[in-house]
């Protein structure tokens, strides 16, 4: 099983989750994060949660989590149709930068949501 944990108080993610959903359907569980939620993730895969990357993609077969850039490249290569950005994200320097760009959003996802947006995981 496959479950994207995302910040449902944040708008960009709710509306980066939705699109995720319609481009690559029935491949993944979307949950909403919560403190609880982030609490059994760290204890059970003793992994450190960085609260501005806000995106977490799991692999609950080989306890992989994916933060963040690659969280969003990994949900990609489930589908057919997304598979070919899997394989764009991949590219020489693709990763570094599009970490980068990612870190720029994140960082900056309180103003782009809008008034009143909680944002944080």
């Amino acid at each position: 099983m496959i479950l994207l944990v995302y910040d449902a108080d944040c708008g960009i993610c709710q509306k980066a989750v939705e699109k995720l959903q319609i481009w690559v359907p029935n491949k993944f569980k979307v949950r909403a994060s919560s403190n609880q939620l982030t609490e059994k993730i760290k204890e059970t895969m003793d992994v450190v949660i960085e609260p501005e990357l806000y995106m977490y993609l799991i692999n609950l077969k080989t306890m992989q989590i994916y933060r963040g850039y690659d969280a969003f490249r990994e949900v990609f290569s489930l589908g057919t149709r997304t598979r070919f950005l899997y394989y764009m994200m991949r590219a020489p320097l693709v990763p570094f930068l599009g970490r980068i760009v990612y870190r720029l959003i994140a960082n900056n996802r309180r103003r782009l949501s809008g008034p009143g947006a909680k944002c944080g995981i």
